[in-house]
């Protein structure tokens, strides 16, 4: 898939993008199947907060599952964060994420920035894959420009 040349702009403008329908249905079947699977057992790994369970977390999902390195490293995936960096790319990791449709509370405002100890000239991208519909009364992805340092 090749983004067009407004939306490599797009990103490159506001920080973020938004590629609907990346994966087929089947694979998203396949890949939704296997994160819940995970999940499961490792449902003891959650984001607490003061207002209670943010979200379920599983770290390194690439590492424990063929099928979830296969989304990780999934060639349409991979082809527009390459494109959008405008250079090559390595995974440096992956996690499941999963919140619950009803009562799970907000996630708080955080930078993932400092979840990556990565410094100097190299360009870091972070692409979600949404295994399930997701609308805004839930929770969607949501981002805030950061201020100039």
């Amino acid at each position: 898939m090749a983004l067009h040349e407004r939306e490599v702009t797009q990103y490159r403008t506001d920080g973020y993008l938004k590629v609907p329908q990346v994966l087929t249905p089947a694979e998203v079947a396949e890949f939704l199947e296997e994160a819940t699977a995970m999940l499961r057992r490792h449902d003891t790994l959650q984001w607490p907060s003061e207002a209670g369970r943010v979200m379920d977390w599983g770290a390194d999902a690439e590492l424990e599952s063929r099928l979830m390195r296969r989304l990780a490293l999934h060639p349409e995936v991979t082809a527009i964060a390459e494109q959008l960096a405008g250079r090559p790319l390595r995974l440096f990791k992956s996690e499941l994420l999963r919140k619950e449709q009803v009562g799970s509370a907000p996630t708080p405002v955080h930078v993932d920035e400092g979840a990556f100890p990565i410094s100097g000239e190299l360009v870091t991208l972070t692409a979600w894959v949404a295994l399930v519909d997701v609308p805004a009364e839930r929770g969607c992805m949501t981002f805030a420009e950061r201020a100039p340092s």
